[in-house]
């Protein structure tokens, strides 16, 4: 059996425990870099891990926890930089990418909103 076809079963066999384990994992990635990123930019890269594959929003850019979440952050960033904040931390959520991470808590440090 294949890795993917493992974790398909696995999670057939347990769904509370599967979207449990998924839950803390999350919360523990987060912990990770919050010293970097406002507590809006986390909810998105939180939500950003289970509604993003490979820095592309599976149920849409407005959909789920993740269009709520990004409304929130447009809110606090603006548009401009809301948006561009989003891209980032979507990429980071689905590629691993810790470094566009530390990209926003410069960001976000050069702006006075975070201290680390």
């Amino acid at each position: 059996m294949g890795i993917w076809d493992s974790i398909k079963y696995a999670s057939n066999q347990s769904y509370s425990g599967f979207k449990e384990a998924s839950q803390v994992w999350a919360d523990q990635r987060v912990i990770e870099v919050a010293d970097k990123l406002t507590p809006t930019q986390q909810t998105y890269y939180r939500a950003a891990m289970f509604e993003a594959f490979a820095g592309i929003a599976v149920a849409g850019e407005y959909g789920g926890t993740l269009g709520i979440a990004k409304s929130q952050l447009i809110d606090e960033e603006g548009s401009i930089d809301g948006n561009d904040i989003a891209k980032l931390l979507k990429s980071a959520a689905g590629q691993g990418r810790m470094d566009l991470i530390d990209q926003i808590g410069n960001y976000n440090r050069a702006r006075g909103r975070i201290n680390y």
